[in-house]
């Protein structure tokens, strides 16, 4: 019988030819390869669920958005969500809707509101404005059941433009009203250059507005003090990121207690939101 030299160590498989081939050799290029396939496919997945996860810009503004807050970009504070979920809960909090912000709806007939912070130059907002935003007020704003109130939360370390386009949204609403206010903000986002410099006087006077009025409103001391008015609101509710929202249950003086929502997330999670509301308010 023939001595079999083989160690224990050595590893044999059959070739199909009634051969005995050594494949210990071939082992360790095996193993380098399956590893790096499998750091390969963590890392695919890792960004896949990452894009799942909406997205917020954000800042640690202190208390004004003219002293040049910190800000950075950062990972979305809000958590991912798969869709049959219901949204997370989270604190109370009590915020007023004000009587010189922006809004959409009836406030006779209203029983929630949606509060927006939002930095006009910030490419989630826009996201935002151009798709979930239009459902929401075809849904709930236009049928009566809620308003849409927007507030600015501008990040000038990040956005060049987001002090001038906040000011800008400010002074269409005193000049105009809401919804001229509204008019220019869904310009401004639709806008080509949104990501690069908008002549902002042209906007203005395409919404009716005169255009030396606009431009004395936009230096005016008091509409860079409504800016900070609404980054100081914004912090207190904890909201740092934009977009943000508050959702909750509006009263007749204005008062709305509900949850911070922080991030783009789709319609059908402000509507799982919306909807439990809106039937303990029947």
């Amino acid at each position: 019988m023939k001595k079999d030299n083989k160690s224990k160590d050595d590893v044999l498989v059959s070739n199909g030819q009634n051969e005995m081939v050594d494949i210990g050799p071939f082992l360790m290029p095996i193993a380098i390869m399956t590893a790096g396939f499998m750091i390969a496919m963590g890392v695919f997945f890792g960004l896949h669920n990452r894009s799942q996860t909406p997205q917020t810009q954000s800042t640690t503004a202190a208390t004004s958005a003219a002293n040049e807050p910190g800000v950075g970009e950062q990972q979305p504070t809000a958590p991912s969500r798969k869709k049959a979920e219901s949204p997370a809960p989270s604190a109370k909090v009590t915020t007023n809707i004000g009587g010189d912000n922006a809004y959409l709806g009836n406030r006779d007939t209203a029983k929630v509101a949606i509060i927006e912070f939002s930095d006009m130059e910030c490419p989630f907002c826009q996201r935002h404005a151009l798709n979930t935003q239009k459902e929401l007020v075809k849904n709930y704003v236009d049928t009566g059941k809620a308003i849409y109130v927007f507030r600015n939360l501008p990040l000038p370390q990040l956005h060049a433009q987001a002090m001038d386009r906040a000011k800008a949204i400010i002074c269409a609403n005193k000049l105009g009203g809401s919804e001229t206010a509204f008019g220019l903000h869904d310009a401004i986002f639709a806008d080509a250059n949104f990501s690069g410099n908008i002549d902002l006087s042209a906007l203005a006077t395409a919404q009716g507005l005169d255009k030396s009025k606009f431009e004395a409103c936009m230096n005016d001391d008091d509409t860079l003090a409504k800016v900070n008015s609404d980054a100081e609101e914004a912090n207190s509710l904890g909201i740092s990121g934009t977009p943000g929202f508050v959702v909750g249950t509006l009263d007749e003086n204005g008062d709305v207690v509900g949850t911070v929502v922080a991030g783009a997330y789709p319609y059908s999670y402000f509507a799982d939101i919306l909807d439990p509301l809106l039937e303990t308010e029947k």
